[in-house]
C-alpha cells in the first residue's frame, strides 16, 4: 500500500508541473473556448482546490494528488505512443497543429517504447499542451461509460493486432484512481471475454473486480443452487431453455460477479449443481438478446443486495445437510392422511420426497429423465392442505437439525423495478384466472399457458403459492369425500333415510355416488334397502 500510495504521490507531483507547464503555453495558440484551455482550467480547478470533484469525479471524488497522478498516467500513454494521425480527430486540428513538429509522423518499429513513468515532465510546453488536453479529453467525460469510449483509441495503440484483456493493461491503473481504473476496464468490455463482463462489472457505474476471491464464500452462503424460481423465470432466454437449466447457471454466474473465481471454481463452492458448459450457454444466450443491458443490470442488484443485506436462509448450511431422514417411506401414509391425499401407487412418493428436498435445500436432485418430467409438472398436482403438510415437515427437519429459518425465501421484487428483462413476469399472470381455466373448464398447464400468453413454467411457479382446491377426484380418492359424507350422515340419520328413501335419492341430494353412500351402509352394518319406487327427499335432513 505504500508504495502504491508513493507511486501516486509522485505521478501526482509530475502532473502538477506539467499542469504548470501548460500555463506556459502561448495563448495565441489556444484561442478562446479552445479545449486545452478547459484542460487548463480543470486543473487549475483540481490544484487550488486541492479536489477533483468534476466530470469523472464528480460522483466519487479524489484528492489533488491522485486525480493529478491520473492526469500524467493519461498523458504519458499519449506522449509515449500517440502519433499526429491518432491524435487527428481526438483533438481539434489547431492544436494537433501546435506539436506536429514535435510528434511522431507513425509509430517506431519498435513496439517497446520506452514508458515516461518517472516524474520528469516533457520539455516542450506544446507536447504538454497536447498531452494533458488529451488526458482532460477523458477525464472530463460525464460518467464511467463515456469515458471507456473515448479511451478505446488510446488502448488501440498500444495493442493494434490483438485486443488486450483486463490483465494485460492492469499496469496502467496501477497507483491511480478506482476511477480511472474503471474507466480502463470499460474501454476493454467490447473485446472482452463473455464471463469477464459479470466478472469486472462492466455494466456498473464503477466497473472493476472489487471481491476478493475469498471473500467470495461469503456470497455463496446467500446463494441456492437452484436459482430462485421467480429470478430464473424473468431471465429465461425467448427460445431453447428449460427453466431448470437456467436455474442451475445462474447462481454461478452471479457468485462471479465483481471478483476472479473461474467456473469451475465457483461451481464447486455451489455444491457442483452446473458445468461450465451449461452456464457459457445460458449467459451467450442472455447476452445475445436485445435485454442484456438490463439483465446485466439485474444481476449487478441482486448480488449488492446480497453482498449489502444478508438473507434468513444460510444456503451453504442448507447444502451440507443430510436429508436422508425427511419424509422416510414408513411415514408416507400418515403424511397422506394429514394432507388429506391419496398414498398413490408408482412413483408418486419418490417425486414428492424429492420436491420437498428440493424445497429445503435449493439444489437440483437427481432424478430419472421420467420421474424429472413428472416433478417438473408436481405443482399442478398440489393442493392447499397437500402444501401445508409439506411446510410443516420441513419447518420439522428444520427444527430437527437445530435450525431457525423459513423454509424458502426469495429476494425483493423491487430489484426489478424499471428493467425489461427477457423471460416471463409472473406478476402478469393472475391465480384466479389459472383456477377458472383449470379447474372450471379442466384445461392442462399448458394449454393454460398457451390461454392466458405465458409459459407453462410461470403457471406452476403460481400453482406452487397458490394451490388449486381439491377436485372431487382427488378427494375421493384421499377418502376426504367419505370422511366428509360419514360426519353429514352418520349411522343414525342413515338408518332413517334408508327406510324412506333410495339410496340414488340419498346419493343425490348429498351430492356423492350410489356406491359411496352403499359402502357407507355396509360399514355401519346396516341392511341393504328393498327395491321399489321410493318418495323424493325434498329437503336436507
Amino acid at each position: 500500500m505504500n508504495s502504491l500510495a508513493g507511486q501516486a504521490r509522485t505521478r501526482g507531483r509530475a502532473a502538477l508541473r506539467c499542469g504548470h507547464l501548460l500555463t506556459e503555453v502561448p495563448h495565441c495558440y489556444l484561442p478562446d473556448g479552445h479545449r486545452a484551455l478547459l484542460a487548463q482550467q480543470m486543473l487549475n480547478q483540481i490544484i487550488t482546490r486541492d479536489l477533483a470533484n468534476m466530470g469523472l469525479y464528480a460522483e466519487r471524488p479524489q484528492n489533488a494528488i491522485t486525480a493529478l497522478g491520473d492526469f500524467k498516467a493519461l498523458a504519458c500513454r499519449v506522449i509515449n505512443r500517440a502519433t499526429r494521425q491518432h491524435l487527428t480527430g481526438v483533438l481539434p486540428d489547431d492544436l494537433v497543429e501546435l506539436g506536429a513538429h514535435l510528434l511522431p509522423a507513425e509509430l517506431p518499429r519498435d513496439a517497446q517504447t520506452p514508458s515516461r513513468d518517472g516524474g520528469k515532465a516533457p520539455s516542450r510546453s506544446a507536447v504538454t499542451a497536447v498531452s494533458l488536453t488529451a488526458a482532460a479529453e477523458l477525464l472530463a467525460q460525464p460518467d464511467v461509460h463515456a469515458a471507456g469510449e473515448a479511451m478505446r483509441w488510446l488502448i488501440s495503440i498500444y495493442y493494434p493486432t490483438k485486443p488486450p484483456s483486463p490483465a494485460h493493461v492492469r499496469p496502467w491503473g496501477e497507483g491511480c484512481s478506482p476511477v480511472l481504473n474503471a474507466v480502463i476496464i470499460k474501454a476493454l468490455q467490447p473485446t472482452m471475454q463473455r464471463g469477464s463482463v459479470l466478472r469486472y462489472r462492466t455494466g456498473s457505474s464503477l466497473p472493476g473486480t472489487s471481491m476478493h476471491v475469498t471473500a467470495a464464500a461469503g456470497r455463496a452462503k446467500r446463494l441456492p443452487g437452484l436459482m430462485w424460481g421467480r429470478w430464473a423465470l424473468r431471465m429465461l432466454p425467448p427460445k431453447g431453455f428449460n427453466v431448470r437449466t437456467v436455474q442451475v447457471a445462474l447462481p454461478c454466474l452471479v457468485l462471479q460477479i465483481g471478483n476472479t473465481l473461474t467456473h469451475p471454481r465457483a461451481a464447486k463452492i455451489l455444491g457442483d449443481a452446473s458445468t461450465q458448459e451449461s452456464n457459457f450457454r445460458v449467459l451467450h444466450a442472455l447476452q445475445n438478446n436485445p435485454r442484456w443491458p438490463d439483465t446485466q443490470r439485474a444481476l449487478l442488484r441482486l448480488a449488492d443486495h446480497l453482498d449489502h443485506t444478508p438473507p434468513p436462509i444460510d444456503y451453504q448450511r442448507r447444502r451440507e445437510l443430510n436429508y436422508s431422514d425427511v419424509l422416510p417411506e414408513e411415514d408416507w401414509h400418515r403424511f397422506c392422511h394429514a394432507a388429506q391425499a391419496a398414498v398413490g401407487q408408482g412413483p408418486r412418493y419418490l417425486v414428492t420426497r424429492c420436491y420437498l428436498i428440493e424445497r429445503i435445500s435449493a439444489m437440483p436432485v437427481g432424478l430419472a429423465p421420467e420421474l424429472r418430467s413428472q416433478l417438473s409438472g408436481f405443482p399442478a398436482t398440489l393442493t392447499p392442505q397437500f402444501v401445508a403438510e409439506l411446510e410443516a415437515t420441513a419447518h420439522a427437519f428444520l427444527t430437527r437439525c437445530g435450525i431457525s429459518e423459513p423454509t424458502v425465501w426469495e429476494p425483493p421484487v423491487k430489484l426489478f423495478d424499471g428493467l425489461a428483462l427477457p423471460g416471463f413476469d409472473p406478476a402478469a399472470v393472475q391465480a384466479r384466472d389459472i383456477h377458472e381455466l383449470m379447474r372450471k373448464q379442466g384445461l392442462t398447464a399448458a394449454q393454460t399457458a398457451d390461454r392466458l400468453g405465458t409459459s407453462s413454467h410461470v403457471i406452476h411457479h403460481i400453482l406452487e403459492r397458490v394451490p388449486l382446491a381439491q377436485n372431487l377426484y382427488q378427494a375421493r380418492l384421499a377418502g376426504t369425500k367419505r370422511e366428509e359424507l360419514k360426519r353429514r350422515l352418520p349411522r343414525v340419520v342413515l338408518a332413517q333415510l334408508g327406510r324412506r328413501y333410495s339410496e340414488a335419492e340419498i346419493a343425490r341430494r348429498f351430492s356423492v355416488s350410489n356406491h359411496m353412500v352403499a359402502a357407507l351402509r355396509k360399514e355401519y352394518g346396516l341392511p341393504a334397502p328393498p327395491r321399489g319406487n321410493r318418495a323424493v327427499l325434498a329437503t336436507d335432513p
